[in-house]
């Protein structure tokens, strides 16, 4: 017989992860955080740095649910944020697991703490 649907089913349990753009940058990790943590739980949160190690005014946050991250994109994409229009999108799965967008990034997860003196792929500072 023929199938009715095609459906796909891997990866639309989560996690997933939204790029966000426009943000001012004096956001903090954990200001971000605090912002998107309404839609779900959060898993990671990392700001990305130009090479001179400037703000970027971008963040990827990984929620633990797809569901989450949709909802993240759909409610907080055109939103005004510190007077500057962000755009939030859901990235696609492979994206986010071959992250390649800025050459170095904080991850808000022990945003207290300090940064290891080594650099991960990607060219992201992780903190820890």
């Amino acid at each position: 017989p023929k199938p009715r649907l095609n459906i796909s089913i891997k990866g639309e349990a989560g996690p997933a992860t939204v790029f966000i753009s426009n943000l001012d940058t004096e956001a903090s990790p954990e200001d971000v955080k605090t912002c998107f943590k309404q839609f779900g739980a959060i898993k990671a949160c990392t700001l990305l740095y130009d090479h001179n190690g400037k703000a970027s005014g971008h963040a990827e946050v990984t929620y633990s649910t797809k569901v989450a991250a949709e909802e993240a994109a759909a409610k907080l994409n055109n939103a005004l944020a510190d007077g500057r229009r962000l755009t939030v999108r859901l990235m696609p799965q492979t994206a986010s697991q071959t992250q390649n967008l800025a050459p170095f990034a904080a991850s808000a997860l022990g945003a207290s703490r300090k940064p290891r003196k080594h650099r991960r792929a990607g060219g992201r500072m992780d903190l820890d």
